[in-house]
């Protein structure tokens, strides 16, 4: 297994074994180096647990990168669904719902795919 782990810390974490590689959360080259290193070793699957704030400070903008161009089908979570996004939180978010196989929404409100709160989920 590999998996791609995001992190805010300037240090690593003792990670097991298996997580064989570590995404710095502010430095840009390595959701590239990421997405390259899933893309070589033929991942069947990715899986992207998206918050914002958690992923850089482009609003996400890195996240999406890696979605876009993983070559494998991509299951999202979208741990956090803004009622009001500002403008770069919409588009991020847009885009990865558009190169998303599959979606995750931790929410108590139901959201449709146009980028609006609904009623609450039944």
């Amino acid at each position: 297994m590999l998996w791609p782990k995001a992190s805010q810390s300037r240090t690593s974490f003792p990670y097991p074994q298996a997580v064989r590689f570590q995404i710095r959360a502010n430095v840009l080259q390595n959701y590239q180096l990421a997405t390259d290193f899933l893309n070589i070793n033929r991942i069947d699957i990715g899986i992207v647990e998206y918050e914002y704030g958690l992923c850089g400070a482009c609003s996400g903008k890195t996240v999406l990168k890696l979605v876009r161009n993983a070559r494998m089908p991509v299951i999202t979570t979208l741990h956090t669904v803004l009622s009001q996004p500002d403008r770069n939180q919409a588009t991020v978010r847009t885009g990865i719902v558009a190169e998303s196989d599959r979606l995750v929404v931790m929410s108590q409100r139901r959201w449709a795919a146009g980028g609006e709160d609904g009623d609450s989920a039944n």
